[in-house]
């Protein structure tokens, strides 16, 4: 399900999926949440301090079928990082962090950007 298309119900399934709440707040959040759309939902969550922003990117990266990556602390090499140029970086919120022979790996802050 892409992030985009995903529900309240949907995003709250995945964060059960993950542990992070339980069978009882799923459903009282699916209950409470039925109505609203998914970014209302993600605001709560965050302010109640129910799931952290690591959490929702997880989540979002799950339901993307994408890998969740850190670089929090990650040594990334310049003549990586340099392949994509700052202004594009910059535009997409994007960073390459890894070369391995001809794969990049690109980390995006936004996925769908």
């Amino acid at each position: 399900m892409a992030v985009g298309l995903m529900t309240a119900t949907g995003l709250l399934g995945l964060l059960a999926g993950q542990g992070k709440i339980d069978k009882e707040r799923f459903v009282a959040l699916s209950s409470e949440f039925a109505d609203k759309d998914v970014e209302t939902l993600e605001r709560e969550l965050l302010a109640r301090g129910i799931i952290t922003e690591d959490d929702l990117a997880r989540a979002k990266a799950e339901s993307l079928g994408m890998e969740f990556i850190d670089l929090s602390g990650k040594q990334i090499e310049p003549d990586v990082m340099n392949i994509i140029p700052k202004t594009v970086a910059e535009n997409y919120q994007a960073v390459a962090y890894e070369l391995s022979g001809t794969n990049l790996k690109v980390a995006y802050v936004n996925p769908l950007n």
